[in-house]
């Protein structure tokens, strides 16, 4: 497994990754084995660079096609994140698929948790643990009604398989396919992510206390932190979250992959480093 040539310590100066060769030699990937093997606990953060962006081409063209022959505008856009869903329950990324199966060959014998802050589910469908994994900021495998009624929470693939036949049906206009609809109030339902004016966040609180257990059982502890690819649109769930306990816990050894922003604090010098890269293609 290549995972880059150096995860370079943090400098005095800039806190990027401006290491010596020496330090580039140093830090190789026997070298973060080496931690996580040193570490009692494993906290890994998935940030958006590891979202899952693609659509399944063959429906698309679909779609796109109906569109313009219906002539319609903007009347099917409630459409398409019935086909993201689709996309990210069926498609798959090679790539992202490696970087996620090489990261549990690193971490699967340790006491890990995962907090992600995709809505793709891919995590869900690698090696890791359901039981191990809080993704915060929803899931495109459920729904719920767009007024926040809280009963409405419901897995999406039965309605999302069932819109999908339609768009595929050649006998079917997309401006005649239904809305699903909530139960209790008629509302439209929608995908249960954190961009919904009425989040639900019920959809994931359960593995959310899970985790806060979990974090809490690590104090004075040996830690390793892994954080990939998080930038700043949600920085207290995962970035700054994973500061404050790696500048808590005086055991804790901290690693951010990260190709846009891979600084750090002057608080975790010397207990924490950076890597200047894609986190999927860190792993493959």
């Amino acid at each position: 497994m290549y995972l880059g040539d150096i995860l370079c310590p943090l400098s005095t100066c800039t806190f990027e990754c401006n290491a010596t060769k020496k330090e580039k030699e140093w830090m190789k990937v026997e070298k973060i084995k080496k931690i996580i093997e040193d570490s009692q606990c494993v906290l890994i953060g998935i940030g958006t660079d590891m979202q899952y962006t693609g659509l399944n081409k063959e429906l698309t063209e679909i779609f796109q096609q109906k569109e313009k022959q219906e002539m319609l505008e903007k009347e099917a856009e409630w459409l398409l994140p019935f086909l993201k869903s689709y996309s990210c329950q069926n498609d798959k990324d090679i790539r992202q698929a490696n970087a996620y199966e090489n990261l549990y060959q690193l971490v699967k014998n340790k006491n890990y948790f995962v907090v992600t802050l995709n809505d793709d589910d891919k995590i869900f469908q690698s090696s890791f643990s359901a039981d191990k994994i809080t993704a915060p900021c929803g899931s495109m495998s459920r729904l719920q009604c767009i007024n926040g009624c809280e009963e409405s929470i419901r897995e999406s693939e039965e309605i999302v398989n069932d819109i999908v036949d339609n768009i595929k049906n050649p006998h079917i206009k997309l401006a005649d396919i239904a809305k699903p609809c909530c139960e209790k109030c008629g509302g439209y339902l929608v995908f249960n992510t954190v961009g919904q004016k009425k989040y639900l966040e019920s959809g994931y609180i359960k593995s959310w206390e899970k985790y806060r257990m979990w974090l809490t059982g690590t104090l004075n502890k040996k830690i390793c932190l892994l954080e990939l690819g998080a930038d700043f649109k949600y920085p207290s769930i995962i970035r700054w979250a994973f500061e404050k306990v790696a500048f808590i816990n005086e055991k804790a050894t901290f690693i951010r992959v990260n190709e846009k922003y891979p600084q750090m604090t002057e608080e975790l010098k010397g207990k924490a480093y950076a890597y200047n890269k894609n986190p999927i293609e860190f792993f493959q």
